[in-house]
């Protein structure tokens, strides 16, 4: 007699094809909140802001809103009103920064309306309903970082423009990349080559405010002292390494420390040119290794040319 006789033929599964059965298959959070890259308040969107960062977080926004309902789900976005690229296209608009972003505000909401890209909330960083809120929150940071020891001035040189009385931010100067020659590298990277660079090394720089050719100045800023934030900040992200993509892993991991590790075995050789370096500290770290941190990271790419 076989096995089976007098067992119950058991249906075939036939997956669901109505919609809540399908969506009552999926896990789901109580809670949604969406958001998607913040644009600059310097000019309209364009096709790279709704491909890359709107339309697909609209995209997940719809999708939630069908898993736990319109009322659990809060898509927010709006415009990085603090970039200095929206300074410098007010100026050359001839208009007031206020005027400027209010404008560009509205422009950039009329545009995610014509996409149909539904935000629950689209503000900006200069809102009058939550600058006060910004303010008062960065300022609380600062004072956090200050007392902790967690900030150190320093001296730099940076481009001024003696035109207009003004020191220059990176994006107010362009010039010729010392590395593949591009005619508009920003004062310390080029969007071409990735190259990172000190502002001396620019070539050709030109002034993005006025014909006037920026002069280097000293200037003084506070500045994080990644030393004593590095290691439990990477403690932590070691904690995420099963959680998170391994791009985004990795690129979190490789900003957190600008410098670099070798054998102690090298380390004869590295006190012979300890000198010649660019400032930097070093230490003795796990795994019988030694670190060298370094101020930034084109000091970290000299450094690692000698090396």
């Amino acid at each position: 007699m076989s096995d089976t006789a007098g067992k119950e033929k058991r249906a075939p599964f036939v997956a669901p094809t109505d919609v809540p059965s399908v969506l009552n298959a999926f896990k789901r959070p109580s809670k949604v909140v969406v958001t998607a890259g913040m644009p600059y308040a310097n000019g309209p969107l364009h096709l790279g802001h709704l491909a890359g960062a709107h339309v697909p977080a609209d995209i997940y926004a719809r999708w939630m809103r069908m898993l736990v309902g319109d009322k659990n789900v809060l898509f927010v976005n709006g415009n990085d009103d603090h970039g200095s690229t929206s300074e410098v296209a007010a100026m050359k608009a001839g208009k007031t920064i206020r005027e400027f972003i209010d404008t560009i505000h509205e422009q950039q909401k009329e545009t995610l309306k014509r996409y149909s890209v539904k935000t629950d909330i689209f503000t900006g960083t200069s809102r009058p309903d939550l600058y006060p809120i910004h303010e008062k929150f960065s300022q609380e940071f600062m004072r956090k970082l200050f007392k902790n020891d967690m900030l150190e001035k320093r001296v730099t040189k940076q481009w001024y423009d003696s035109k207009v009385n003004r020191f220059l931010q990176d994006r107010f100067v362009r010039g010729t990349c010392p590395n593949c020659g591009n005619t508009e590298a920003y004062s310390d990277e080029c969007d071409v080559c990735g190259a990172k660079y000190e502002a001396s090394d620019l070539k050709d720089p030109r002034s993005q405010i006025s014909d006037a050719k920026p002069e280097l100045r000293d200037t003084a800023h506070w500045w994080l002292n990644m030393w004593k934030v590095a290691e439990p900040l990477k403690n932590w992200i070691e904690t995420k390494q099963k959680t998170w993509r391994q791009a985004v892993y990795s690129e979190v991991a490789n900003m957190v420390l600008i410098g670099l590790r070798f054998e102690n075995t090298h380390e004869p050789k590295y006190k012979e040119i300890k000198d010649t370096l660019p400032k930097h500290k070093s230490r003795y770290v796990p795994g019988k290794k030694v670190e060298c941190l370094f101020d930034s990271k084109a000091d970290l790419q000299t450094a690692m040319k000698q090396l």
